[in-house]
């Protein structure tokens, strides 16, 4: 767990938020791992499965970092995706 989760739980903790389970994600861990990935597979092409988590500012991060194919499963996903990231592929393989 980086510092920047543990201090925005403890934050949240503290303002009394602490209700319940949520999701904390570094996306600046996302992108080093993807990167790290990517490296290590460097002759292949990466489809994200938007279901995985279909984030808004995950999908751009993603983006941002050269994936340009999603793996959508539903409309909504369909739309997130056209919506979010207007070039992107779409593949719908469900």
């Amino acid at each position: 767990m980086t510092d920047r989760i543990q201090e925005f739980l403890r934050a949240r903790r503290d303002a009394g938020q602490d209700d319940g389970p949520c999701m904390v994600l570094d996306l600046d861990v996302v992108r080093d791992n993807y990167d790290a990935f990517a490296k290590a597979l460097s002759d292949t092409r990466v489809f994200y499965a938007v279901k995985a988590n279909p984030s808004p500012e995950l999908l751009e991060v993603l983006w941002d970092n050269g994936i340009t194919h999603y793996d959508v499963a539903s409309l909504a996903e369909v739309r997130l995706v056209a919506r979010t990231l207007p070039g992107a592929t779409l593949c719908f393989m469900h």
